[in-house]
């Protein structure tokens, strides 16, 4: 910390200064943390986690940061909420989650997200009647490890063509044709079942405004705004 302020002041600075900068950093932080959500309406929600290194007790451990990103009907986007925690768990995001809630939250049109197991129950356990948008990144990079490093690019294009459709109903075809063509080939197995396990969650963006779909259908896109 001593070096972060040493670099932005320019010159040395005291210990007893650092410590004052660091007890303003942590009411303003808190103020952050706390503040109320009521101010306008958040339609859709991204969430993710990234894990980041922490010095505690002498020691640099690596934690989980939430993140939560609002985006409001005039299409403006605000940090709604974070927070460190020891681990990815349902209990943590449901902790997250509630405090989101109590703050001004109250039922989104959608979360996007990838498909962590306890960030998805969380989900549908904190947001009933919030639809569940899952991150086509992370879907296709699950698919892409499960091809053949010798796979031709046209069919890998093939797979992410169907996610990336206009509508629900042309990735339903598009998917149906994919599945009828390779559908005997035992090498491409284990990517097809992935598609059909996570396709209808990945294409649930398809149904909003067509000028939202770039964004809406991967945290990628929040993650990349973050930066």
């Amino acid at each position: 910390m001593t070096k972060v302020v040493e670099s932005l002041c320019g010159q040395k600075v005291s210990k007893s200064f650092v410590s004052d900068v660091n007890k303003h950093l942590d009411k303003d932080v808190f103020n952050f943390q706390k503040r109320s959500l009521t101010h306008t309406n958040f339609r859709y929600i991204y969430v993710d986690a990234m894990y980041i290194k922490v010095r505690e007790d002498n020691r640099v451990v690596s934690k989980a940061l939430y993140i939560a990103q609002g985006v409001n009907d005039e299409n403006r986007r605000e940090i709604i909420g974070f927070k460190v925690a020891g681990q990815e768990s349902t209990e943590s995001w449901r902790s997250f989650f509630l405090d989101l809630k109590a703050r001004g939250i109250d039922t989104p049109k959608m979360v996007i997200s990838d498909a962590h197991a306890g960030l998805r129950k969380a989900i549908q356990e904190c947001f009933v009647n919030t639809t569940w948008q899952r991150c086509t990144f992370h879907l296709l990079s699950n698919i892409t490890d499960a091809l053949p490093k010798t796979t031709d690019r046209v069919i890998r294009d093939r797979f992410q063509a169907v996610l990336f459709s206009r509508t629900q109903q042309e990735a339903r075809e598009r998917k149906q044709a994919l599945e009828a063509e390779f559908e005997n080939q035992a090498k491409l197995a284990k990517a097809l079942s992935l598609l059909d396990e996570g396709f209808e969650d990945a294409i649930q963006y398809q149904i909003e405004p067509s000028p939202y779909h770039m964004s809406l259908r991967t945290t990628k896109f929040y993650r990349t705004s973050q930066s």
